[in-house]
């Protein structure tokens, strides 16, 4: 942020998402950069994990709603008892 106490850590995902972390001390003389990349990768990884659990709820939202089309199909197609 060019204040020179902020360190900034941009993490690319697979899919091409980017997270951006980021860590600050308050006085300048206190800065040190490898405390400030080590925190504000550390902060980009703990956003990462909201992302992990909206995508996993996602696709096992996902799962059911394929398996429900599947069963639904499947009785259509299954061939019918006389009564």
């Amino acid at each position: 942020l060019g204040d020179g106490r902020t360190t900034l850590c941009q993490i690319t995902l697979e899919n091409g998402y980017t997270v951006l972390g980021q860590s600050s001390c308050v006085d300048i003389t206190n800065f040190d950069l490898d405390k400030g990349q080590k925190y504000s990768f550390d902060d980009a990884i703990r956003q990462i994990w909201p992302l992990e659990g909206y995508l996993l709820a996602e696709m096992m939202h996902l799962d059911r709603q394929l398996q429900a089309s599947i069963d639904a199909l499947n009785d259509e197609l299954a061939p019918s008892t006389p009564s």
